[in-house]
């Protein structure tokens, strides 16, 4: 299907002139083909008079009980591209169509989609993506599979080339990715008649997600009715792949990076007029062939194994960003050291839809690593924000679960707070709180007994959605803490910390949604913040470490954001901006997470996200020592031969609650 371009362009310059002259060429010779037709067509039938319209190629289905004819092996470059492909053989026209300028960032825009893909499949595919921008389009059998590409090809042979095996109704398929759906009505649940060349994407790993839920590296199909894809041959389909941030890649005249179109709810003649989303999902069960094309620290954690990683020195306490993404099913996490036994605590509740973050603290053993564990398979990433002797951790301690009565507390009620002794008088605890099957969404709020009730959220959750944060508290002169609840939900609470860190109550220092002029507390309008604007926040003295909560509320698309020095820190530090997220988002959803961070020499953090979305800053603690450090990546399961570490297997086990 040929995707027609958003706008021509406004100037007069030799490319917009070119351009204006194929366009008018395009559109004649598009009628000329409409008039030689014996039924009448609409005024765009979706095809481009550029392509080959004797030969439908691969878009066709192959003969009924033949296979496609497969691509030849192909690799996947180890990064993205730092600069516009040399296309000069092929087109004169940029790499991207929603724009006419040449200032586009291919090599951010390829690594944000990268970082946020839920699985390693999807990452690799996307760097295959972008390392083919401006190749021509063909339908020919041939060339579909070797030098060009039409749109199912290009997508087929990315996740080829990614190593998406596929499994079906439990069996492993001897059959490559593009052997299933190389083709637009392959995309179908069950085959519709007899002799159809696919088997469909029923009871396999490659699962149907809803739009709202798109991922970068999703496939997006889109065809004509109801039914589905399954008659969507030659150009009555079209296959993409879904980069985040409203884009997509695709092969269309040319390979090239465009926006999502509006969704297609409502028939438009001359357009397809529905669309399908998908998300290849790694099985339960691995081709012994996998482990000769993955690393070792390429495959997911497996569900109720424990790993070690190394991340400090021996006895250090660390602290850093937790997350978990692309799992198979909703589950839980913690991390602990290896050299204690397993505790009865959790770090993190997750999903299957988007990654999720929490800040966790935990004491290294005697050779310097920490364990995790996750209840169901799924993919980790590890950042370190501090390494050091100033904060004692300890094996997390659960001292409230009020599911079993746990610290004498029962289910909360909305609207109520609730009270329990943690430590000794006026310590300051951290600790991991978990609201466990809410009622409804809400939002908990974490402060010293006794004290006002703040304003600021230390949780934020959704309906009957395990959600965790680590909370920095301050103790009352009884060791107790206090959490106040908008909905009814029960609680965890799993503490690693006892100290005399100074924290105080959540203090707001930023809320987009308020008046830029507003004191003390300043916004943006309540305009959402755009991607790439850079949010300074003066938040202490130069040089000090803050704890803080980050709220990311009512973003339009699924995204993260990052907080940072506005300038490099001293002592060799390193550039301000990091390549680690301190949020992750979806479209819709109020997100929180913990961040520990050091301010620049004027005692500012910077806030910069890749999505459009509103921003709050609670903080609770600045203070000299313990210094973060800027975030460092110590391991990412996803990630070929960049964070390479051989998994030393513990203790596997067998089963577990659903909720830890």
């Amino acid at each position: 299907m040929h995707v027609a371009r958003r706008g021509m362009p406004s100037g007069g310059g030799r490319r917009g002139w070119r351009s204006a002259a194929r366009a008018l060429a395009v559109v004649m010779v598009g009628l000329a083909m409409a008039a030689a037709l014996v039924s009448p067509a609409s005024a765009d039938d979706g095809r481009d008079p550029r392509r080959s319209t004797t030969n439908q190629g691969g878009n066709q289905p192959p003969v009924p009980g033949q296979r496609l004819v497969e691509p030849q092996a192909e690799s996947v470059p180890s990064g993205c591209p730092t600069a516009p492909p040399d296309s000069s053989g092929y087109t004169d026209e940029p790499w991207y169509r929603w724009s006419w300028t040449d200032d586009q960032n291919i090599n951010e825009l390829c690594s944000d989609a990268v970082r946020l893909a839920p699985t390693w499949v999807a990452q690799k595919a996307i760097k295959y993506a972008f390392s083919k921008l401006g190749t021509p389009y063909s339908q020919d059998t041939v060339l579909r599979t070797t030098t060009r590409f039409d749109c199912s090809s290009f997508v087929g042979r990315a996740f080829t080339a990614a190593g998406a095996y596929m499994y079906q109704n439990g069996v492993y398929q001897n059959r490559t990715f593009f052997n299933m759906f190389g083709w637009t009505g392959a995309y179908t649940k069950y085959p519709p008649y007899s002799g159809f060349p696919a088997p469909g994407y029923h009871d396999s790993n490659l699962i149907r997600v809803e739009r709202k839920d798109l991922l970068p590296g999703d496939i997006i199909i889109k065809f004509n009715g109801t039914g589905g894809p399954a008659y969507s041959a030659g150009n009555a389909g079209h296959a993409q792949i879904y980069l985040g941030g409203g884009k997509i890649i695709e092969s269309s005249d040319r390979v090239a990076v465009d926006y999502v179109s509006p969704s297609t709810s409502a028939a438009k003649p001359g357009y397809l007029n529905n669309e399908w989303y998908y998300r290849w999902a790694p099985a339960l069960q691995r081709p012994a062939w996998l482990a000769e094309l993955v690393p070792p620290n390429q495959k997911d954690i497996p569900a109720y194994t424990e790993r070690a990683i190394p991340v400090a020195s021996p006895g250090q306490a660390v602290v850093g960003n937790f997350t978990v993404v692309g799992a198979t099913d909703p589950g839980w996490a913690t991390v602990w050291p290896c050299d204690r036994p397993r505790p009865l605590a959790s770090n993190v509740q997750y999903g299957t839809q988007a990654a999720a973050p929490v800040l966790a603290v935990s004491q290294t053993d005697g050779s310097g690593k920490i364990c995790v564990l996750t209840s169901t398979d799924a993919h980790m990433v590890w950042d370190t924000t501090y390494a050091g002797a100033d904060i004692k951790a300890h094996q997390p301690d659960r001292l409230v679960d009020t599911r079993t009565g746990l610290g004498d507390a029962t289910r909360v009620v909305a609207g109520s707070t609730t009270a329990f002794k943690v430590a000794a008088a006026n310590q300051s605890v951290m600790a991991t709180l978990t609201a466990v099957n809410p009622g409804s969404n809400g939002h908990l709020r974490v402060f010293t007994c006794g004290g006002d009730l703040p304003p600021a959220s230390s949780l934020n959750f959704r309906a009957r959605v395990n959600t965790a944060n680590l909370a920095l508290v301050r103790a009352d002169s009884q060791g107790r803490v206090c959490v106040y609840s908008t909905s009814d939900t029960d609680l965890l609470w799993d503490q690693v910390v006892e100290s005399s860190l100074p924290a105080h109550a959540p203090t707001r220092l930023y809320d987009s949604r308020q008046p830029s002029d507003a004191w003390p507390v300043p916004g943006n309008n309540n305009d959402r913040i755009a991607p790439g604007r850079e949010i300074k926040l003066h938040v202490a003295e130069p040089w000090q470490t803050v704890f803080g909560n980050l709220t990311v509320t009512d973003p339009l698309n699924p995204g993260h954001g990052v907080v940072y020095p506005c300038t490099p820190i001293p002592a060799g530090a390193a550039t301000a901006l990091p390549d680690t997220s301190a949020i992750n988002f979806v479209g819709g959803q109020t997100v929180a997470n913990a961040v520990l961070v050091r301010s620049d020499e004027n005692g500012d953090i910077c806030y910069q996200g890749n999505e459009w979305t509103q921003v709050i800053w609670d903080q609770v603690a600045e203070f000299a020592k313990p210094q973060a450090t800027a975030a460092e990546r110590g391991i990412d399961t996803r990630q070929p031969g960049i964070y390479p570490y051989n998994w030393a297997t513990k203790f596997p086990a067998t089963g577990g609650p659903a909720t830890f």
